[in-house]
């Protein structure tokens, strides 16, 4: 029994010696059990045994691993950098700039463009504008007759037409009078273009015919404003002038009317009075007025 009790307190002992011994080699073991499973060669020396970079990054060697760094304010790193980049510098980060816009009609409807669409001006800005070769010129020709007086007109118009940009062309020519009581000279005094009464522009210079013959060109700008970016509209030139109306009345003496020897009234012509009138030509067909601005 007491061989016993010896024994077991030796091994005792023993176990309280080893303790301290086993804190300290503890962390030396785990460390070499991680070594061995993880070990492996480093990938690089230098900068130059690493694979070679994308366009937008770049790689060194850190402690043997290759790190890849993002370059910022690079075309092509994924990210869109307001500062630097746009649609129209950088579609690969920014996305492109093109496409017909959306816009919500009157009636609540959402339709794609006929003629607006994004596209990168000169200065590449992301613009809402329309392709020029798109439009049609169109030339119409028109005789109009009003209180005795013929004129030829040609209405020229792009469709569609951009508002601020782009003019209706009216020429006039005096083709005849009828009445010989109209005398010159006739002046052309204003010229509108509406839709109703909508009006999308005016030119209001004073054009004078003296004779037959004589022509007039007036142009009138579209400055007109939209509720929607694209607008169909029927338009209308409406043309205003004014022209010395002749008038014979009975010669009047001290109050008196005048009558010659065989009774009969004394006439004579006067400059009456200055007649206003008014032609309208409208257009022969419907207009697109394109506004990238409205909506």
């Amino acid at each position: 029994m007491d061989l016993d009790k010896s024994s077991s307190n030796e091994e005792k002992r023993d176990l309280r010696m080893l303790k301290p011994f086993a804190r300290l080699m503890l962390p030396v073991l785990l460390t070499m059990i991680v070594i061995a499973g993880c070990g492996r060669e480093p990938q690089c020396e230098n900068d130059g045994d690493c694979p070679e970079p994308g366009a937008c990054s770049e790689v060194s060697c850190n402690a043997g691993i290759c790190e890849t760094t993002t370059i910022d304010d690079c075309c092509g790193n994924g990210v869109c950098e307001s500062a630097v980049e746009n649609e129209c510098t950088c579609s690969e980060d920014c996305g492109a700039c093109a496409g017909y816009i959306s816009y919500t009609t009157e009636d609540g409807e959402t339709v794609e463009a006929e003629y607006l669409q994004r596209r990168c001006s000169e200065s590449n800005i992301c613009e809402v504008s329309y392709r020029e070769e798109e439009q049609v010129y169109k030339k119409e020709f028109h005789e109009i007759s009003a209180n005795g007086i013929v004129f030829n007109i040609v209405l020229s118009y792009p469709n569609p037409m951009a508002i601020r940009k782009n003019n209706i062309v009216i020429e006039i020519e005096l083709v005849e009078i009828t009445d010989q009581r109209i005398t010159y000279p006739l002046t052309i005094t204003s010229a509108l273009v509406l839709d109703g009464s909508i009006l999308f522009g005016r030119n209001d210079k004073g054009y004078q015919f003296e004779s037959v013959g004589e022509r007039a060109e007036i142009v009138i700008p579209i400055v007109g404003s939209v509720e929607v970016p694209e607008e169909r509209h029927n338009l209308r030139a409406r043309i205003d002038f004014g022209y010395v109306y002749l008038d014979e009345k009975q010669v009047m003496e001290e109050g008196m009317l005048v009558y010659d020897a065989y009774g009969e009234p004394v006439m004579r012509t006067v400059r009456d009075k200055v007649v206003s009138s008014t032609m309208v030509v409208r257009l022969t067909e419907t207009v697109t007025l394109v506004d990238a601005r409205a909506g």
